[in-house]
């Protein structure tokens, strides 16, 4: 999978879902409901363990190495660049606004 296609995954699953992966407290990579937020979603569940969750896929190698796992290769610093900018979006934006905001936030990620 490439980074486009990294992006149009994450791009269509958050669209579809229209809502945010979270508890009570934080958002979440697999929340309640069958929820998976903009990285969960790239996370196969045969790769997804729940000692994941609070972790950033910045900061966290579990977290690059389940998604590596789950797209068939290695994340490049593109991919985590890109992964943080969605997973921050998800966090942050408002469903409402995702379908008009998520190609904004890819252009702006591209052209950095």
């Amino acid at each position: 999978m490439k980074t486009e296609e990294i992006y149009q995954r994450v791009r269509q699953h958050l669209i579809e879902q229209e809502t945010r992966s979270e508890n009570a407290h934080e958002c979440l990579y697999r929340g309640p409901n069958g929820m998976k937020c903009a990285v969960g979603c790239l996370i196969d569940d045969e790769h997804y363990t729940a000692d994941l969750e609070g972790l950033s896929v910045v900061r966290a190698d579990k977290v690059t190495y389940a998604i590596a796992q789950s797209i068939g290769r290695s994340l490049t610093i593109e991919d985590v660049t890109l992964l943080n900018s969605l997973q921050r979006f998800h966090d942050n934006a408002k469903p409402e606004t995702w379908h008009d905001r998520l190609p904004e936030t890819y252009d702006e990620w591209k052209n950095t």
